[in-house]
C-alpha cells in the first residue's frame, strides 16, 4: 500500500500534530520513523561541522572575483611594527649599496644566536634584511626590504607586503651591528691608502735583498741572532721587519671575516706573511709585541696575528685609526718610505718612488729644493726609470703630489674643512702643520714663476682661498691675523659662503633678517640684539681657515707679493692651479701638423671624445699627454704621426705635450670580432695606453 505524500512545508505544527492523530496508528509509525531519520541526520550534521578541529589557514570561499595573483596570502594576524632608529637606517642606506652590493656580497652580523644578512636589491633599489636561514634557502619568509624615500623618511616591505615600520622581531640593536660594520668599511676605504699593498711588496724586495745585522748579545757575550733582515726606527724603538713566503691554500678569512661572508672552498695561492716585532723582543726570541700579517699574492691582507694568536677582530686592532698596532705599522712603513723611497742628489735632483708621494706627500714636499727641481722616480727596486726630466716629470710630481697633499684623509697633515673645503690650522704651535703649509706656499711660488713649464697643482683647492691668499698678501703681517682681520677676510668671500650674511650683519645690525636667518641664529645660541657675539661666532668658526691661508703667504718669496695682489683671485687660481674644467677649451687645445688623412681623421676623433666621454676619462688623457690634469693658457697637445707597425699603441710625451699615434688605422682589438668601428677602436687602444695612475707600481 503506497504512503501519502506528506508536505511538511505546506502545515503548521499545530495542524501537523491534528493530522497526526487523525490518521490510522500504522501509519503514524512511518510517518515518525521518517522524521525521526530527517531529525537524526540534520544532528549529526551539525555536530560534524562545530565539533571537529579547523586548520589555522581555513578561510570561507571567496565570492570575489579572483585576486590572488595579484594580492598578497591574507595573514592570519597582522605584523605588530615599530619605529626604527633612523640613524642607523641612515648609515645602512648610505654605505650598503658600496660595501653589499649583491646577494653574493651580503654583510652577516649575529645578534642572539641568530644570523641576519644584509644585501641591496639593484632590481627594487632596496636595502634587504633577512635571517641568514631563510637567505640560504632563498625564501621571501623573515625578508625586510628598506627604501630611503629623502628627508629622512623610508617606505619597509616584509615577505613581499607594505608595513608601516619595521616588524619588532627585527631590534635595533640588528640595525646598530650593521651600520656599526659598515662605517668600519668605510673607513678603511677612505684610508686604504694606509696599508697600500704596493708599499708591503717593495718593502718584501727591499728585506730580501738588504740584510742588516743586529749587535744585540746574551748574558754571555754572544749574539743571540746573528742577522735580521730590516731594521726600522720607530720614534726612540728600533722595530725589526721581516717576511716569508709560502705556497698554501690561501683561504679568505680576514677579508670574508670583513665582508662578513664565510668560504668553504679556499682557492691555492701563494702566500706571505710579513712580521713587525720590537728589536729587543726580536733578539731574545719573545712572541710579545709581534704582529704577523698574512697577505696573497695580490698583497690582500687575509689574516692578522698578534703575538702569535689569530686574531678575528681585524678592524679593531688593525684598521681602527686608535689603535697601537695601527699606529705601529703605518710608522714602521712611513720610515721605511723616507728613507729608502725619497732623497736629493748633491746637484739637487729629487729621486722618489710614487709610493712617497702617496703616502708620506708632506715628507716629499719638505725634501724639494726648489732651486734645483729636477725628478727622477724610482723603481721598485729603488733604481731610477729610464724617464728624463724635460719638465713633464716635474709637472707629474706637482700635479700629483698636490692632490696627495690636500685630499683631505685623517692621515694627512694639512686638515680640510669638509663642507668649504678650505685648509684648517687651529694650532699655529702645531709642529708639523705650519711647516706643511709654509712648504704648500713655496709649491704655490714655484708655480708661479715657471709659468713657462706649465708647472701648476691642479684644481686642488676652490677660488675662495686664493681670495683669502690675496687678503694676507695685503696685509702683509708677520703675526698671525687678528680678530678684526679674520673678519674682514671672511668679508671679502662672504658671497661664497652659506652665511656670507652674518658680516652684513655685524656690520650693520638693523640689517633685515629673513625668518631663516634668525632661526640660525637662535640654533647657534646667538642673541639678535648682541652683534659682537656673532662677530665672535665668526672669528671663531673661520679664525683656522684664514691662519692656515697666512701660513701659506708666509712661504710665498716676498718678490710674488705684488703680483698676487694685482691678481684677481680666479686669475690666480687659475695661474697656481690651471684652467677650471672646460671640454670646449680643452678640444679647442688638440692640434696636429700633419697631411696624413688618418692623423687628420683621428685628431678629429680625439676632439670629439674630449666633448663626449666622462670628466675623469678627459683627466686621465690630460696627464697622459701633459702630465697635469688641466690645461693653461699656453697648453698645446700636438698629435704627431709615426709609421711604427699598426698594432703598437698610442704613445705620449709629457715633457712635450705630444701623442704619436700610427699612421695607418690600428688592428689592436679586431681578432676577437667584437669591435669592427675604427673609431671605437681607436678610443679602446687609447684608453689601454693610458695608465690607470700616473704610476703603475705593481
Amino acid at each position: 500500500m503506497r504512503c501519502p505524500e506528506v508536505k511538511l512545508n505546506s502545515i503548521s505544527s499545530s495542524n501537523f500534530f491534528t493530522s497526526l492523530r487523525n490518521t490510522p496508528p500504522h501509519r503514524q509509525i512511518k510517518i515518525l520513523l521518517i522524521a525521526l531519520a530527517a531529525i537524526g541526520s540534520v544532528a549529526f550534521g551539525l555536530y560534524r561541522y562545530f565539533a571537529s578541529p579547523k586548520k589555522p589557514n581555513d578561510t570561507p570561499p571567496s565570492t570575489s572575483p579572483n585576486t590572488s595573483s595579484i594580492l598578497p596570502p591574507a595573514s592570519a594576524s597582522p605584523i605588530e611594527v615599530r619605529a626604527p632608529n633612523t640613524d642607523f637606517l641612515q648609515t645602512i642606506l648610505n654605505h650598503g649599496e658600496q660595501f653589499a652590493n649583491s646577494a653574493s656580497r651580503a654583510l652577516i652580523v649575529e645578534h642572539e644566536e641568530v644570523k641576519y644578512c644584509l644585501w641591496w636589491n639593484q632590481s627594487h633599489k632596496a636595502m634587504n634584511i633577512q635571517t641568514h636561514q631563510d637567505f640560504l634557502l632563498e625564501s621571501s619568509n623573515n625578508k625586510l626590504g628598506i627604501k630611503n624615500c629623502g628627508e629622512g623618511r623610508f617606505s619597509y616591505l616584509y615577505n613581499n607586503s607594505s608595513i608601516q615600520g619595521v616588524p619588532v622581531s627585527f631590534p635595533d640593536e640588528i640595525f646598530g651591528l650593521f651600520a656599526g660594520k659598515l662605517e668600519v668599511l668605510d673607513q678603511l676605504e677612505r684610508n686604504k691608502n694606509v696599508f697600500d699593498t704596493a708599499t708591503l711588496r717593495i718593502m718584501f724586495n727591499a728585506i730580501q735583498g738588504k740584510p742588516q745585522h743586529i749587535t744585540v748579545k746574551n748574558s754571555h757575550g754572544a749574539p743571540l741572532r746573528e742577522a735580521v733582515p730590516l731594521i726600522l726606527p720607530l720614534g726612540q724603538v728600533n722595530y725589526a721587519m721581516w717576511m716569508t713566503q709560502m705556497e698554501s691554500p690561501a683561504s679568505n678569512t680576514a677579508r670574508h671575516l670583513i665582508r662578513g661572508i664565510t668560504s668553504e672552498e679556499p682557492s691555492a695561492s701563494k702566500s706571505f706573511v710579513i712580521n713587525i716585532q720590537k728589536l729587543n723582543d726580536y733578539a731574545l726570541r719573545k712572541q710579545t709585541n709581534k704582529l704577523g700579517l698574512k697577505l696573497n699574492s695580490e698583497g690582500t691582507i687575509e689574516s692578522c696575528k698578534i703575538n702569535n694568536q689569530l686574531i678575528e677582530a681585524i678592524d679593531q686592532y688593525l684598521f681602527n685609526s686608535n689603535a697601537d698596532w695601527n699606529k705601529t705599522l703605518t710608522g714602521v712603513m712611513n720610515e721605511f718610505l723616507k728613507t729608502s723611497a725619497v732623497s736629493t742628489t748633491p746637484s739637487g735632483a729629487l729621486t722618489v718612488h710614487p709610493l712617497a708621494i702617496t703616502q708620506i706627500p708632506e715628507h716629499v714636499l719638505h725634501t724639494i729644493q726648489w732651486s734645483h727641481l729636477l725628478v727622477k722616480f724610482l723603481n721598485d727596486d729603488f733604481t731610477p726609470q729610464d724617464g728624463i726630466d724635460a719638465d713633464g716629470l716635474t709637472r707629474d710630481l706637482l700635479t700629483w703630489l698636490s692632490q696627495n697633499l690636500l685630499d683631505g684623509s685623517r692621515s694627512r697633515v694639512i686638515q680640510i674643512e669638509p663642507s668649504t673645503q678650505l685648509p684648517e690650522l687651529k694650532d699655529i704651535f702645531n709642529s708639523q702643520q705650519p711647516p706643511a703649509l709654509k712648504n704648500l706656499g713655496k709649491l704655490f711660488a714655484y708655480c708661479m714663476t715657471h709659468t713657462q713649464k706649465r708647472a701648476v697643482t691642479g684644481r686642488v683647492l676652490p677660488d675662495s682661498f686664493f681670495t683669502l691668499l690675496k687678503e694676507m698678501c695685503t696685509i702683509a703681517s708677520a703675526t698671525p691675523p687678528t680678530n678684526d682681520q679674520t673678519l674682514e677676510a671672511f668679508g671679502k668671500i662672504k658671497k661664497t659662503t652659506e652665511n656670507g650674511w652674518l658680516f652684513d650683519y655685524v656690520k650693520d645690525p638693523d640689517t633685515l633678517l629673513t625668518d631663516n636667518q634668525k632661526y640660525i641664529l637662535s640654533a647657534d645660541c646667538l642673541d639678535l640684539q648682541n652683534p659682537d657675539q656673532v662677530k665672535e661666532y665668526i672669528v671663531e668658526t673661520w679664525k683656522p681657515r684664514v691662519n692656515a691661508a697666512w701660513m701659506v703667504y708666509k712661504g710665498l718669496t716676498p718678490t710674488l707679493l705684488q703680483t698676487v695682489r694685482s691678481l684677481s683671485a680666479i686669475d690666480l687660481s687659475a695661474q697656481i692651479q690651471g684652467n677650471p674644467f672646460n671640454r670646449q677649451e680643452i678640444a679647442g687645445k688638440i692640434t696636429t701638423t700633419s697631411t696624413e688623412p688618418v692623423i687628420q681623421e683621428k685628431t678629429q676623433w680625439l676632439k670629439e671624445l674630449v666633448l663626449t666621454e666622462d670628466e675623469e676619462w678627459v683627466k686621465q688623457l690630460l696627464k697622459y699627454v701633459t702630465g697635469n690634469s688641466v690645461v693653461t693658457a699656453t697648453t698645446k697637445i700636438k698629435i704627431k704621426p709615426h709609421d711604427l707597425p699598426a698594432a703598437v699603441l698610442p704613445k705620449s710625451h709629457t715633457c712635450f705635450n705630444e701623442l704619436d699615434i700610427p699612421i695607418t688605422h690600428s688592428t689592436i682589438g679586431t681578432d676577437d670580432k667584437t669591435i669592427t668601428d675604427k673609431k671605437t677602436l681607436f678610443k679602446k687602444n687609447l684608453t689601454y695606453a693610458m695608465p690607470q695612475t700616473a704610476y703603475d707600481c705593481t
